[in-house]
Parts: C-alpha cells; sequence; structure tokens
C-alpha cells in the first residue's frame, strides 16, 4: 500500500520525466515494515515513451527512518536507476530492526 507520494518534473529536450517517490507500507507476520519504490516515466507531448521502476519494500520497521530516506532521495532526485546505488548502504544498516520481525 502506498502511504505517502512525492512528485517533480524536469523537462529536457522536450522529454517531460516524471518521478514519483513513493512511502509504501507492507504487513510481515502483523507487523508492519515500510519501504521505497521510486517511478520515473517520460513522456513526449501525452504519449508515455519509456518507464523505469525499482522499489525495496522490506527497509524497516521504523516509519521516520524510511521516510527520511525517501525524503533524501526525493531531494536530490534520484532515478529509479540508481536507487540501490545511493540507498543500498543505508538499507543494510536497517538489517537489525528487524530483530523483532520474523521475515
Amino acid at each position: 500500500m502506498i502511504k505517502e507520494n512525492f512528485v517533480f518534473v524536469r523537462v529536457t529536450n522536450g522529454i517531460e520525466r516524471k518521478y514519483f517517490y513513493k512511502l509504501i507500507e507492507n504487513v510481515v507476520n502483523k507487523r508492519v515494515v515500510y519501504g521505497i519504490e521510486i517511478e520515473r516515466i517520460d513522456f513526449k507531448g501525452t504519449e508515455e515513451i519509456d518507464s523505469f521502476k525499482d522499489s525495496v519494500e522490506l527497509i524497516s520497521p521504523d516509519e521516520d527512518k524510511v521516510r527520511a530516506l525517501l525524503v533524501m532521495l526525493y531531494d536530490n532526485q534520484v532515478s529509479p536507476l540508481h536507487l540501490i546505488d545511493i540507498a543500498g548502504e543505508f538499507i543494510d544498516e536497517c538489517v537489525h530492526d528487524f530483530a523483532e520481525v520474523r521475515i
């Protein structure tokens, strides 16, 4: 389920690129866990010409921690193509957050 969504648009050489940064919520063994999805959709006029999406569904049960990461990705206009490159180390550090969650 999408809990929060940030959007920005960039136009370059007649191509409109819409970026969607989503805080997603999942339930794992009766426990709420948060993740992130980034999507980019490219348009030329009204025609969709390309799209890219990547996500990490289970980052942490700490909503504030995941939201802070999402805002950082949004503020720096990180592409879905670079989600793991940029956020991977932070996500790896969240593993201990799952000590009470059985996956």
